[in-house]
């Protein structure tokens, strides 16, 4: 039991050294005057979500749906193993809903995942790696984003199960040893 917990004790220290703590201004306070135009969110989400999680390419905002699509590069990061990028994205994904849904407008948010595949010819492409999709009324029962963040952090089949959608690039879950049997069915 004891080497279990210095375990688990392990995983969240070396995940918080990764996703880092969040020290500074609060990224997922909201403004003064919420954004409601399409061009205030898309330069709210412009402004805060390369704060959120690193590796920020791009947000794109549809009035007409209601749709955040936040694309993230993860060239720049170094994964244990297929789990790990899995995991990682999912504790990552908390930190961007969390800023996204701040606009009241804002119905789903897509987060994107790019990630360097390489085929069995050496050949390297940028490609989408992990895509999580969360419609506003379920980041509403989120009730403390920190306390969420520890849960997905332990277990992130647990966001997977309440997305709206997921996807995870077949190369990438084919070795993902952890979840090939637990994680929820794509709806």
């Amino acid at each position: 039991m004891t080497r279990k917990v210095l375990l688990m004790m392990a995983l969240v220290a070396a995940l918080t050294l990764v996703t880092g703590c969040g020290g500074g201004e609060s990224v997922t306070a909201p403004p003064d005057v919420l954004p409601t135009t399409a061009a205030q969110i898309k330069s709210f989400l412009d402004e805060r979500l390369p704060k959120a999680r690193r590796g920020f390419m791009s947000a794109d905002y549809s009035m007409d749906t209601g749709r955040v699509l936040a694309k993230y590069d993860t060239v720049d990061e170094s994964f244990w193993d297929e789990d790990a990028l899995i995991r990682q994205m999912a504790t990552g994904a908390v930190d961007v809903f969390a800023v996204a849904f701040i606009p009241p407008s804002v119905k789903v948010v897509e987060v994107v995942a790019m990630v360097e595949m390489t085929d069995k010819y050496g050949n390297s492409k940028s490609e989408e790696g992990v895509t999580i999709a969360l419609p506003r009324g379920e980041w509403e029962q989120v009730k403390d984003p920190a306390a969420f963040k520890d849960r997905i952090i332990l277990d992130p089949t647990i966001l997977y199960g309440i997305a709206d959608s997921y996807q995870i690039h077949p190369g990438i879950y084919k070795n993902a040893d952890d979840f090939s049997k637990t994680m929820p069915s794509t709806q």
